[in-house]
């Protein structure tokens, strides 16, 4: 195999392994503490994974068409959710890390060097 295919193989599977993973993570702080933000995270990674696949699955099947119909409907409501509900996470965790930080005492070093 050639370094042409096998970069396509790898630009195609790497954005599921990065989502994937970036979903186990987030399982896994929401299990932990139960944060609103790591669950609006959660459920966009859930769409996002979605939007993807839907993409690579018509793609692979009908590579000379583009999408149309309901499956376009599919991956546009989809790709619409994640980045809301992404940004609506994010700004959540910014927002409750915002919280934490100002509620804790201001600690300046005596030895501080520029």
């Amino acid at each position: 195999m050639t370094l042409g295919p096998t970069l396509a193989r790898l630009l195609l599977v790497a954005p599921f392994v990065f989502q994937l993973a970036m979903l186990a993570l987030q399982l896994r702080a929401f299990a932990q503490h139960r944060h609103l933000s790591f669950l609006l995270l959660s459920i966009a990674t859930v769409c996002g994974l979605l939007y993807l696949s839907v993409q690579v699955w018509f793609l692979w099947l009908h590579p000379d068409q583009s999408m149309q119909g309901s499956w376009f409907w599919v991956t546009t409501v989809a790709l619409l959710f994640q980045m809301v509900l992404g940004l609506w996470g994010t700004a959540s965790l910014f927002r409750s890390y915002g919280k934490l930080a100002s509620a804790m005492p201001l600690q300046v070093s005596a030895d501080r060097s520029v």
